[in-house]
C-alpha cells in the first residue's frame, strides 16, 4: 500500500513517555559524498570531472582549486568529506595542505594524485592522514580504482552518519 511505501521509506524510531507510545517518522537523508579536487592543471580537473562514476558513489562536485592555497580559503565554506589533489602545484602542494587539513579539520580524508613515485612523498602523506596514493598517468584501472575507493568513503559516511541516529525502545 502507499502508506507501507512511505513507511519503507521512513526511519521509524518509537519513544514512550507516561505509557504513551508516539511514533516518529523521519525521512531517511541521501548521504552525498562531497569531493574537493586540486591541481594547478585544469584539464586534470576536467577529465576527473567527467570521467569519475558520481553516482556510483553518490558524490557531488563540492568545488575545485588550482592550489593549496586556495583549497585552504574554500574548506570552511564548502565542507568536503574527501580532497583529491595532486602533490606538485605551484605554491603551496600538496603533502603541505593534507599537513594543513590533518591539523585544521582531520575528519576530512585526502588522496593524492601524483606523477613522482618517490618513497618520501608516499612516507609524509602517510604521516598527515592521506588515504591513498595514486600516480598519473589516470589509466582507466587506477579510474576504478579511485571510483571504488570513493564508494567505500560514501558507505563509511553513510555509517557515521546513521550511527548518530537513535532509536529509543524500551
Amino acid at each position: 500500500s502507499c502508506q507501507e511505501e512511505l513507511l519503507s521509506r521512513q526511519t521509524r524510531s518509537i519513544i514512550r513517555e507516561n505509557g504513551s507510545e508516539f511514533m516518529l517518522l523521519c525521512r531517511e537523508e541521501k548521504v552525498m559524498l562531497r569531493i574537493l579536487l586540486v591541481d594547478d592543471e585544469k584539464y586534470t580537473i576536467e577529465g576527473l570531472i567527467s570521467m569519475l562514476d558520481w553516482e556510483r558513489f553518490e558524490g557531488e562536485l563540492a568545488g575545485t582549486a588550482s592550489s593549496g592555497e586556495d583549497a585552504l580559503k574554500l574548506l570552511e565554506s564548502i565542507h568536503p568529506d574527501v580532497i583529491i589533489s595532486d602533490i606538485k602545484m605551484g605554491g603551496m602542494n600538496g603533502i603541505e595542505l593534507a599537513r594543513q587539513v590533518h591539523e585544521k579539520q582531520e575528519q576530512i580524508q585526502m588522496i593524492l594524485l601524483t606523477a613522482h613515485g618517490e618513497f618520501e612523498y608516499a612516507r609524509q602523506a602517510i604521516r598527515y592522514g592521506v588515504i591513498d596514493y595514486i600516480l598519473k598517468p589516470i589509466t582507466r584501472d587506477k579510474l576504478e580504482q579511485l571510483n571504488c575507493l570513493l564508494e567505500q568513503k560514501a558507505q563509511q559516511l553513510l555509517l557515521r552518519q546513521k550511527s548518530y541516529q537513535t532509536v529509543w525502545d524500551d
